[in-house]
């Protein structure tokens, strides 16, 4: 295998060659299967998001060669990072809304999670995502989740303008 050790969610490649009078085909098994040729060379594994092992017999007129086994570790992949999450604008009138942005990357990366002055399962980006009308100065927190676990929460605070009170 080239390389023995991958990153999370990428592939390998495996080589074999067999002799011998009379070898026919061989055989995979493990994290690979089917007939093979006598020989292969850089064959692509599938993305691997495990350490996996990777077998291959040869058959032949004199019988079976003893199985080859190669394994590929896979390194754990990180948590997700969000790169970015803003207000806009950052403070705003007494009962308006704002708007939230924000965007993740990461291997694996599936859903953020939104919580305290919103909630909810949320997409990996957004952009322009209007909130509530606000009344008092609220937090907006995200994290999201994917292959390497869950990022660091990231928090925004929007103030919100003191009410003036009229004059009689």
């Amino acid at each position: 295998a080239n390389p023995t050790t991958i990153a999370y969610d990428t592939q390998s490649s495996l080589s074999w060659s067999s002799s011998g009078v009379g070898v026919d085909y061989c055989t995979a098994s493990g994290g690979w299967s089917g007939q093979k040729g006598i020989s292969g060379s850089n064959v692509a594994t599938q993305n691997l998001t495990t350490t996996t092992a990777f077998s291959i017999q040869c058959h032949g007129t004199g019988g079976l060669s003893s199985v080859r086994t190669v394994t590929v570790n896979v390194s754990s992949p990180s948590a997700p990072i969000i790169s970015s999450f803003t207000a806009n604008p950052t403070t705003v009138a007494y009962n308006t809304p704002t708007s939230l942005s924000w965007n993740a990357s990461g291997v694996g990366l599936d859903y953020c999670e939104a919580s305290n002055g919103w909630s909810g399962q949320k997409s990996t980006s957004g952009s322009n995502v209007a909130t509530h009308n606000l009344t008092g100065t609220t937090s907006f927190s995200i994290r999201c989740y994917g292959g390497g676990g869950w990022s660091p929460y990231q928090t925004v605070t929007v103030n919100v303008a003191s009410v003036s009170v009229p004059s009689i």
